[in-house]
């Protein structure tokens, strides 16, 4: 029967039908390690012959959009990349790996010219790899997880720009990269000889989707496709556990913003999460507006174009979701940052402003400056996050209790004024010395913004401190950890690891 690829892969046929489908060849033919045959003579495995098919038409790869051709027949097959192919097989599911196999009864491969190869689409091992597991396939191991991407892809030609390398090649040619969560295997099938180090950073990885004795993989088709660095200035820890600051747009003053990011596997309360932006000894007559003293009743965030702020009631973020706060509301945020496919998640809604009835708003405590919202107060107009230097804090406070716990940690800029060290103030243990603090490295410009390098935080103590796992959140050495791009709102920083 005609069909196409992605109708097969979503299973629109069953099993066992023999369909014929138009695409183009994605590689060259290659022995599959992982689909061989006894022979005659009972001698040892043959690997059968196989290659790689895509929808055509496509400028970048999509999800259910390829698949592996197995030939059974003795005969070799013949395809190179570029070739534009009707192949006629059998879908079968090949220990869960979804292909199409040439038989005597059902199969061919017709070359009728040539046709331009989809780039890969770019996908991260969030998406395509897996969580738990062990060593061995069920019932003698622990079931491994799939990513929400991985059926997607498979057979499917992606690319993976991040993560290190988990575990060095072992004796079939394997070796695994991770995020500090999911894991994805890397696959020597098309005969790569690469052997990187423990530890080594994904700089990019392209191959196909491949499902094979209980794991995910990726098979690059040449050594080219694979580069890794042999170290990483993040250091070996994983991925870090709680709610971080991903990128910081301080100018234009109509483009700032925050963004936030979940790392975790769980989705995570903001009932209790603060952002604030508000150091000052002295606030209102005499009250103490550093953000530990929020437990005392301290009011910031008022006249000094700063903020204290809170998440809308309910509010929640996804496992390794991205969220966007336009500091200066969604209108002004959408004139800088294209909105077309995502608006903000949060806005700011000050006096004299366009409140967005499609975006949340923040509450709590925030200066109303006259040139942003109309409103003389005393503010000198100039945003909310200062382009000179500043601090960005996370913290976490349930209302009641006598301290805050710190979230994550943000400076940028020189000057001292702004920094936070609780040593002293009762229920705390010192922080890194303010004259320690590493702040990021350089300054944001119209075009660029604060964004976070290393997903694991660094270098920093992550013992005997103050944040909600226990972190030293200010000893982060923001200099190494964070870097100035162009803006990547609602997306991970290119080049972030692990």
């Amino acid at each position: 029967m005609p069909t196409t690829i992605t109708a097969v892969q979503q299973s629109a046929v069953v099993a066992g039908t023999c369909v014929r489908v138009a695409g183009v060849a994605m590689s060259a033919v290659f022995a599959d390690p992982d689909d061989s045959f006894l022979p005659v003579d009972a001698g040892a495995r043959v690997p059968r012959q196989a290659f790689y098919l895509s929808e055509k038409n496509l400028a970048t790869t999509a999800p259910w959009s390829g698949i592996q051709v197995v030939s059974t027949l003795p005969a070799s097959l013949l395809a190179a990349t570029g070739d534009d192919l009707v192949v006629v097989g059998e879908y079968a599911e090949n220990f869960n790996n979804s292909t199409l196999r040439l038989t005597a009864s059902c199969g061919s491969v017709t070359r009728v010219g040539a046709a331009t190869v989809p780039q890969p689409a770019v996908v991260t091992i969030a998406q395509v790899g897996q969580t738990g597991g062990s060593t061995g396939c069920p019932p003698t191991g622990a079931p491994w997880v799939d990513g929400p991407n991985a059926e997607d892809y498979e057979g499917v030609l992606v690319r993976v720009q991040s993560g290190t390398v988990s575990a060095g090649r072992d004796t079939f040619g394997l070796f695994e990269i991770s995020n500090g969560v999911e894991r994805l295997q890397v696959s020597s099938s098309f005969g790569l000889t690469q052997s990187p180090p423990v530890g080594g950073v994904v700089n990019s990885i392209t191959g196909f989707g491949h499902f094979s004795f209980c794991r995910r993989k990726l098979r690059p088709r040449t050594d080219a496709e694979v580069v890794i660095s042999a170290s990483s200035t993040c250091g070996a820890a994983p991925r870090t556990n709680h709610l971080v600051v991903t990128e910081l747009g301080v100018t234009p003053t109509a483009g700032e913003f925050v963004e936030l990011w979940n790392p975790t596997a769980a989705t995570l309360s903001l009932t209790n999460v603060y952002v604030y932006n508000a150091t000052f000894l002295s606030l209102d007559g005499g009250t103490n507006c550093l953000y530990p003293f929020v437990v005392s009743g301290g009011a910031c965030g008022t006249t000094f174009n700063d903020f204290n702020l809170r998440f809308p009631a309910g509010a929640s973020i996804a496992p390794g979701e991205f969220q966007t706060i336009a500091l200066t509301g969604a209108t002004r945020f959408c004139s800088v940052y294209s909105c077309a496919a995502s608006r903000p998640t949060y806005e700011v809604a000050g006096t004299g402003q366009v409140d967005d009835p499609l975006v949340a708003n923040m509450l709590g405590d925030f200066d109303d400056r006259d040139v942003v919202f109309g409103l003389s107060d005393g503010g000198s107009g100039l945003g909310l996050l200062s382009n000179a230097g500043e601090e960005l804090v996370l913290y976490s406070w349930d209302g009641t209790s006598a301290t805050v716990q710190d979230v994550d940690y943000v400076l940028w800029g020189t000057s001292t004024t702004y920094r936070t060290d609780k040593a002293g103030l009762p229920g705390y243990v010192p922080d890194t010395s303010i004259a320690l603090q590493r702040p990021i490295s350089g300054s944001a410009s119209t075009s660029t913004t604060f964004q976070r390098l290393c997903t694991n935080e660094g270098l920093e103590r992550r013992t005997n401190g103050n944040g909600v796992t226990g972190h030293d959140e200010t000893g982060e050495e923001l200099d190494v950890t964070w870097v100035i791009q162009a803006p990547t709102p609602k997306a991970q920083t290119v080049g972030a690891t692990p």
